[in-house]
């Protein structure tokens, strides 16, 4: 397991790296994390139980990893050959990567990060089983540090799920775009 994380990280992570790092998704993640962290014990979402919030990730976050990995099934059992080669061959603009390679990831990366979102819901439900409130001014820097990452990760993955949405959205019109050129194609000849 650990090696396959490992290759992942360095063939699909690091090779995209600047662009996932460098995306609007994680300014407005990381804005909404620091902004929770910060402000949060004075908002009304500070006055739920943790172990609801943990409840509602879990469930969230599992409906879009199985829709992520049935995405990537898909996308990796397109029935039209040419179609997966024109992908395959479609050079994206300055990047080492490929069209369907990216597509791929778009898919893998989302169900990464609601894996992320998982195991941090797991551990506010482990570590948030004695707070009443999910955020109070008491609540020491770590807690509330805590409770921002977790937050920042929950948009991030809210949006890329969107993303991701959508990427698949694009993928049908490319190809039922493709299929209509082959039949075209076809009726010529």
């Amino acid at each position: 397991m650990i090696s396959a994380l490992l290759q992942y990280t360095r063939d699909e992570v690091f090779t995209r790296s600047l662009r996932v790092a460098c995306s609007t998704e994680v300014i407005v993640a990381a804005a909404v994390g620091i902004t929770l962290g910060i402000y949060g014990p004075a908002w009304n979402l500070a006055h739920i139980k943790p172990t609801d919030v943990s409840t509602a990730l879990l469930t969230y976050a599992a409906i879009a990893f199985g829709f992520c990995i049935s995405g990537m099934a898909l996308v990796l059992t397109l029935p039209n050959q040419t179609f997966v080669t024109w992908l395959i061959r479609e050079p994206i603009r300055r990047k080492s990567t490929n069209a369907y390679s990216d597509l791929l990831f778009v898919f893998s990366w989302t169900a990464v990060c609601h894996w992320f979102l998982v195991l941090l819901a797991f551990l506010l439900l482990s570590l948030g089983s004695d707070h009443t409130d999910l955020l109070k001014w008491s609540d020491t820097r770590s807690w509330r540090t805590f409770v921002g990452i977790l937050f920042g990760l929950t948009i991030y993955s809210a949006i890329q799920f969107l993303l991701t949405v959508i990427t698949l959205s694009q993928v049908g019109r490319l190809y039922i775009n493709r299929i209509e050129r082959e039949a075209e194609q076809a009726r010529e000849d």
